[in-house]
């Protein structure tokens, strides 16, 4: 159930990576007086990375976080927004064409999946002397970006030397 979901979410994220990767002689920028510089073109692989897990990562507090079988309840609705916040230096270092300072971005982005497999860890919960982790698809999918997100600062940091 959950995992095919997942599975399939991340097979589209691929194919929209890869036909944006293959497009040539278009360059998406935006540049707001130096605030930003947007150009897939010149990212690398590691920033490209970091910025496709930073995206679906929002993506996954849409879908259900903690899953009851009847109920379900959504990122948002879990606070799993807090948990962004690990994000946001790699990002902007992305967004803004700077090199990651490795142990800022290792630092950032090892606490987003600690944090993140915590909180999963968090919704386990004892149902007639069984223990029930009822960690929804969403959250499971942004313990992936997290660990994504560790990949793609790695892969900067080789790509700036």
């Amino acid at each position: 159930g959950k995992f095919i979901y997942i599975c399939e979410f991340w097979c589209c994220l691929m194919i929209i990576y890869g036909s944006i990767s293959q497009i040539n002689g278009i360059r998406l920028s935006t540049n707001m007086e130096g605030l930003m510089d947007f150009n897939w073109k010149n990212w690398s692989n590691g920033q490209k990375l970091i910025f496709v897990s930073s995206a679906v990562a929002v993506a996954s507090l849409l879908l259900p976080w903690a899953d009851m079988g009847l109920i379900s309840v959504n990122g948002f609705a879990q606070q799993g927004y807090l948990l962004l916040v690990f994000f946001i230096y790699p990002l902007y270092q992305v967004l803004k064409s700077n090199p990651i300072k490795p142990v800022y971005g290792f630092i950032s982005s090892g606490l987003a999946v600690i944090c993140s497999i915590s909180f999963a860890l968090s919704k386990t919960v004892e149902v007639f002397e069984t223990s029930v982790n009822l960690s929804g698809s969403g959250l499971v999918l942004f313990i992936i970006c997290s660990i994504t997100l560790v990949i793609g600062v790695y892969m900067a940091r080789e790509q700036n030397k």
